[in-house]
């Protein structure tokens, strides 16, 4: 399979954008560079299905971990294709739901490039609009480590609307402790520092050159 670096290297017509959201639809296996739409859909569908690949491992497993409690919770888990390619083979190229393909390409390329990943849960008490106290869950996208770096990370497809940055920090700013908090958005930003000090970041960027 190849990775998102190489894939932009092999995609020579456009920006580090189109590269992106080229792997977001055809994924990294290696004739899915082919420069024919239709034939890069055959040629990842005819690999599911496969015998080779149904009976293959093709999905990886992100456990949930409760930061409050301080503990992996094992009956809630994600799971991410190994390439978005082939999940959208499965689904035969009919739901290209940009964020869930972004944040399986993060997920991806976070392991691979050797951090440990799980997504993060915490629950705040909040009044709610008569006054009652409430208890609200909250969730992080993912929680990553290798050695002694270390992030929260947020997945977001785009954040010019304010009350969508505000739903997507807001775990962030409620969690309220010192590991760096990250926001991608799959925009073609350069790393900047908000003021409320978490980062905001084009996941191109991110995915190319921040987590390396």
């Amino acid at each position: 399979m190849i990775l998102i670096r190489k894939s932009v290297e092999f995609y020579k017509k456009g920006s580090k954008t189109d590269a992106l959201y080229e792997y977001m639809q055809y994924g990294g296996m290696p004739l899915a560079v082919l420069s024919d739409e239709d034939a890069k859909k055959q040629y990842l569908k005819g690999l599911f299905e496969t015998t080779y690949f149904k009976d293959a491992f093709i999905l990886q497993e992100a456990t949930r971990y409760d930061i409050r409690g301080k503990k992996e919770i094992g009956a809630l888990r994600k799971y991410y294709f190994v390439d978005t390619g082939l999940r959208n083979a499965q689904l035969n190229f009919a739901y290209p739901d940009e964020r869930q393909l972004l944040e399986n390409i993060v997920y991806n390329e976070l392991i691979y490039n050797g951090y440990t990943v799980n997504f993060r849960t915490f629950d705040t008490i909040e009044k709610n609009k008569t006054g009652k106290s409430i208890r609200k869950a909250n969730e992080i996208d993912f929680f990553a480590q290798k050695n002694e770096r270390k992030f929260y990370i947020q997945i977001s497809t785009d954040v010019s609307n304010s009350e969508t940055k505000d739903r997507e920090i807001r775990p962030f700013i409620k969690l309220n402790d010192q590991i760096q908090k990250i926001l991608v958005v799959n925009k073609p930003y350069k790393a900047m520092v908000d003021n409320q000090r978490y980062i905001i970041i084009g996941a191109s960027e991110f995915l190319l050159n921040y987590i390396k």
